[in-house]
């Protein structure tokens, strides 16, 4: 009886044990694989923390797209896309526990014995599906693949050649081209021709009186103003076209500018200078490409909602009025005076490292300015400020503002 008790007790103490151990082990594993401390437990921190970044992203994209900020979007959906991908891998990974290989090149993939290869969306000889395939279980093959293509970031020169117009972009072996200012196409051959080029220049019709007269200038238009034309614009006038200025000229009546308005500086001895002395409504483009615009006491510049004036490297004097409405910007990238009046509703971008505005006069409305490096006024600052993003504006010196 004794010995019957003492088997009973036996069995007993094993089972507990197997129990314990059954136990222990699960309880270690969950742990493990939560706190990171195996492989997958490391992949899943890493997806958890891919996942949060990702939801950050489409937050950021759902505001830009409020405020219809369209080249952030392109960027954002970029990196989310990259982001979708990386979470797609490691899912799969997580699930099917499979290994990642380094894929050097896109074009010829170890199927996973050394001896076959394959490239893109294939199947391999043994029936599974080529490792650096998009689909894990590729339509046609046997089986998925025997193992991942890890993700690895596309380099330029090597994985594309983007012509030293642009840098790679991605990863293995979905690799683009991200052009730089000026160059578009697949590998960032194209040259961008912008509205003001000189190529364009060389072949505009000089504006003549009789020209000026007639009052429009027609949306295919190209006209010129230069030492052959005259110099002053004394009736009412609509651009609608391209219309390049290179000498000084006075704005003496009313104009509207809807097409593109270059102001250049084809020689190193005059450059073009718009004068305004009345009433000039840009719905349109002004592209200052090394000319000025002098706005005078009886002079108002309307910026409309959707219009751009664009400085890029000479000088915008203000004594009269420029009212910049909801949705107009004004990019200044180096030197905007204003002695006069500005109201702006829309936005004023003081970019660059030689962009200078001095707010001299006054300043009104609730519109947005971005500035990223020299700015002052005396106007309130406390009130100013609440609108400046980036650096606050300090308090205008005495030699700076003339």
């Amino acid at each position: 009886m004794l010995d019957f008790n003492i088997q009973h007790v036996l069995i007993l103490a094993i089972l507990i044990c197997i129990l314990y151990l059954l136990l222990n082990n699960t309880i270690c594993n969950t742990i493990c694989n939560i706190e990171g401390f195996s492989v997958g437990g490391r992949k899943i921190k890493k997806l958890k923390e891919l996942k949060k970044e990702l939801h950050e992203l489409r937050k950021k994209k759902r505001k830009h797209k409020k405020n219809k900020l369209k080249g952030q979007i392109n960027e954002l959906e970029e990196q989310i896309n990259e982001l979708e991908e990386q979470i797609k891998v490691l899912e799969y990974e997580l699930q099917n526990k499979k290994e990642t290989r380094d894929c050097l090149d896109p074009k010829r993939v170890d199927c996973g014995d050394g001896i076959q290869f394959c490239s893109g969306d294939q199947c391999c000889e043994d029936g599974s599906t080529c490792p650096i395939a998009k689909e894990y279980h590729m339509e046609g093959c046997l089986h998925e693949k025997n193992y991942e293509c890890a993700v690895l970031p596309c380099i330029t020169g090597k994985d594309i050649d983007c012509n030293d117009n642009g840098n790679a972009s991605g990863n293995r072996p979905k690799c683009k081209c991200i052009c730089n200012s000026g160059w578009k196409g697949e590998n960032c051959k194209e040259k961008i021709i912008g509205p003001c080029d000189n190529n364009i220049m060389e072949n505009a019709s000089l504006l003549t009186k009789e020209k000026i007269e007639s009052g429009v200038m027609n949306e295919h238009d190209v006209y010129i103003i230069n030492k052959n034309t005259p110099s002053s614009i004394n009736t009412s006038f609509t651009n609608r076209g391209t219309l390049f200025i290179d000498r000084s000229i006075n704005i003496q009546k009313p104009f509207k500018n809807e097409g593109t308005l270059c102001i250049v500086r084809p020689h190193k001895d005059y450059r073009g200078y718009l004068r305004i002395e009345n009433n000039f409504k840009n719905k349109g483009k002004i592209v200052m490409k090394e000319g000025d615009i002098y706005n005078t006491k009886e002079g108002t510049i309307t910026n409309t909602n959707g219009a751009t004036i664009t400085n890029y490297g000479t000088n915008i004097f203000n004594h009269g009025l420029i009212k910049n409405n909801k949705g107009a910007t004004i990019n200044n990238l180096e030197y905007m005076n204003v002695d006069g009046t500005i109201i702006n509703y829309g936005l004023i971008n003081n970019d660059g490292g030689k962009a200078n505005l001095h707010i001299c006069g006054n300043y009104k409305g609730n519109g947005e300015i971005k500035n990223h490096s020299s700015m002052c006024s005396n106007t309130n600052l406390k009130e100013l400020n609440r609108h400046v993003k980036g650096d606050p504006s300090k308090k205008c010196e005495p030699g700076q503002c003339k």
